[in-house]
């Protein structure tokens, strides 16, 4: 008790704690630095090394050659898939895809020609008379079955380190354009076939809004190496604006570079 009055005291002289409040208000200010003291003392605190986000290794799939990736198209193909008007809601209108591929190459280069004969049921939009529409059967992009029987033809543009690509419908009408390969896909984008036709044979848009302008095709294939199967993406985009999809899965029906010669076309053509 001597020690702790003569502590007092010492504490009193040196700053002036002349009231028990002041020493109060000291004596917090202590405990408070004592405590932050235990903390960087306690164990495995003292050798702690700065905290650092983890890094995250950026995985990237290599980007095909397109003379190798061409070689990945050859082979005979079973398809399945469904198409689905987007622009009509979730799957408003939608109908399966079947049919058969066969792929071979072509040429003294990696060329790919491939006969197809792909179908199914045709799609068109019924709308009944009104007060403020007339009505009609009005045609979709891409939702008549176009494919049965079709050719495609693909090959190198060295000048440009990308693909040609060239399509002939059942009708025979060609649409085509460069393509370009990312990791084990590539993308083609071409305008529709006939735009102007097609789109004065689609529904008017509603009173006030923007009229048809545009219509674009996109295509994606992945084809990774020594793969099973193949996956297929056709995108209709109208005004720029997603319109119709198909989501197509190639079967290999016989390894790569067992080709046999493609299928003739129907004599229909």
């Amino acid at each position: 008790m001597q020690i702790d009055a003569e502590l007092n005291n010492e504490l009193a002289a040196r700053f002036n704690l002349d009231t028990p409040q002041a020493m109060i208000c000291c004596l917090r200010v202590m405990v408070v630095a004592l405590l932050a003291c235990t903390a960087l003392l306690a164990p495995g605190r003292v050798s702690a090394q700065p905290h650092t986000e983890p890094k995250l290794e950026e995985i990237v799939t290599p980007t095909a050659e397109p003379d190798v990736w061409l070689r990945r198209l050859v082979g005979r193909y079973q398809f399945e898939g469904i198409i689905n008007v987007v622009a009509k809601g979730d799957c408003g209108y939608c109908e399966g895809i079947k049919g058969t591929a066969d792929c071979v190459s072509v040429g003294t280069g990696p060329g790919v020609q491939c006969i197809l004969n792909v179908a199914w049921e045709d799609i068109h939009e019924v709308v009944t008379p009104s007060d403020t529409e007339r009505g009609g059967v009005y045609n979709i992009p891409g939702g008549v079955s176009y494919l049965d029987p079709a050719m495609a033809l693909y090959g190198l543009d060295p000048g440009k380190s990308g693909i040609n690509y060239l399509l002939v419908d059942n009708k025979g009408l060609p649409e085509g354009g460069l393509g370009f390969i990312a990791g084990n896909t590539a993308t083609f984008r071409t305008p529709c076939v006939n735009t102007p036709v097609l789109l004065n044979s689609m529904r008017p848009p509603p009173r006030g809004e923007a009229q048809w302008r545009t219509c674009d095709r996109t295509i994606r294939i992945d084809a990774r190496p020594d793969a099973k199967l193949l996956f297929m993406t056709i995108d209709i985009e109208i005004n720029d604006d997603p319109f119709i999809r198909f989501t197509l899965s190639l079967h290999r029906m016989q390894p790569a570079g067992e080709g046999a010669a493609p299928a003739k076309p129907s004599a229909s053509r």
